[in-house]
């Protein structure tokens, strides 16, 4: 009875362990390559006649009163997310969109807990190819977890934009949790500074 051994030297051994290490370096490198190109990628997100560009690994969610909408789920349940809403919010006559929005502000926070105003401030944003003035209502709430979850609430920031369009008040919003909002600003200012509204 003969046994077959097979028997590597330790220099075999170490280049299998380099191919080994150089195959896992290499997956991980792809990997970080397309997760960068996605992340800068966008796709044009349309519904109700609103359209707005969203990264492409976003998800298009259907929320009561928002015209669109899309969410970030690979950050979770309190992941980013954008909207566009028509606003219900009746403009009085001859009152600016600045007095418009901070009338807006007061009863904006009714449906959400905890809702703090943190500033408005005047701002720009291009509606169907033009420029329009908008005014930015931020604010924090607090959003509970999903049905279910023994997630605590998270503190929100969001930013209303908020723009006249053919005798109606639109809002172009951005949400991200309280320590995430400062780090996606940039992400926030390219996704709602152009829209499509109908």
């Amino acid at each position: 009875m003969s046994a077959v051994m097979s028997h590597t030297s330790p220099a075999q051994r170490a280049m299998s362990e380099v191919l080994v290490w150089i195959t896992v370096l290499f997956g991980l490198l792809v990997g970080f390559l397309y997760m960068r190109s996605t992340t800068d990628r966008t796709t044009l997100l349309t519904q109700s006649g609103a359209s707005l560009s969203v990264p492409l690994t976003w998800s298009s969610e259907r929320v009561e009163g928002t015209l669109v909408s899309a969410h970030d789920w690979r950050a979770g349940s309190f992941g980013p997310r954008v909207s566009v809403t028509a606003l219900t919010h009746a403009l009085m006559p001859e009152e600016t969109l600045s007095a418009s929005v901070a009338r807006y502000s007061l009863n904006r926070g009714e449906p959400l807990e905890g809702y703090r105003v943190l500033g408005i401030k005047p701002a720009g944003l291009r509606v169907n190819g033009t420029r329009q003035d908008a005014v930015n209502l931020t604010f924090a709430y607090l959003q509970d977890a999903p049905a279910g979850s023994d997630v605590p609430p998270a503190v929100m920031i969001r930013t209303d934009t908020v723009t006249r369009w053919k005798g109606a008040l639109y809002a172009v919003s951005f949400a991200a949790e309280r320590d995430e909002y400062p780090r996606l600003d940039s992400l926030r200012a390219r996704l709602t500074a152009d829209v499509r509204l109908p």
